[in-house]
């Protein structure tokens, strides 16, 4: 997020339920219908003209490279969302959710202690912090987790284009951010092909 803005991360990340589809099919034996496989297509053409059409500017740095990492970080969270599903009915949800925090806190703490801090840490950023560790972090994988024992992979990932419309609500209203013309249809491209594949998931 450091290269993109938070709207165009967000349209990336609406790629997240297709790509967990087709690696359910894959790995889970998930049905994939045609329905949903044009629904890929539609979602990468858009996916790929966000990224190539995002301008350069004060908030995107470089937007083809943040953009990359975003769909990069959606690929292996599909990742988890397979192997979560195949560990979930062998384990406990709370064994899961320790191991994963426990390998996350490993690799993350040195990197931490090796980074310098800020002279002036403000009270905004702590609960900030705070926020997203129990919020984005714990709550968050535990309710996926959870999900995951009960429901198919893709199913879940499906729920994911919500946060498509909250990054765009919140960026508009607080972080005045703006989408390009281009933009704009590459965004509906990339959620239009999610709707088509949470219906072909219906058929």
């Amino acid at each position: 997020m450091k290269y993109t803005t938070a709207s165009q991360g967000g349209a990336i990340a609406a790629s997240y339920p297709v790509i967990t589809a087709v690696m359910a099919r894959i790995f889970l034996k998930e049905k994939i219908n045609p329905l949903t496989i044009f629904a890929i297509f539609v979602c990468t053409v858009g996916v790929v003209g966000n990224a190539f059409f995002a301008s350069v500017g004060s908030e995107a740095l470089n937007p083809v490279l943040g953009n990359s990492l975003v769909l990069l970080a959606m690929f292996f969270s599909s990742c988890y969302a397979v192997c979560a599903r195949k560990l979930a009915g062998r384990y406990p949800l709370l064994s899961i959710a320790a191991i994963q925090t426990l390998g996350g806190m490993c690799i993350f703490l040195p990197l931490a202690l090796w980074t310098p801090f800020s002279q002036k840490i403000i009270p905004q950023a702590l609960w900030s912090m705070g926020y997203l560790g129990l919020f984005a972090g714990l709550f968050l994988y535990l309710a996926i987790n959870y999900a995951l024992q009960h429901i198919q992979a893709g199913t879940v990932a499906l729920f994911s284009n919500l946060i498509l419309l909250f990054v765009i609500v919140f960026s508009y209203f607080l972080l005045d951010e703006r989408l390009t013309a281009v933009q704009g249809v590459c965004l509906l491209l990339t959620v239009g092909g999610v709707c088509l594949a949470i219906y072909g998931q219906k058929k």
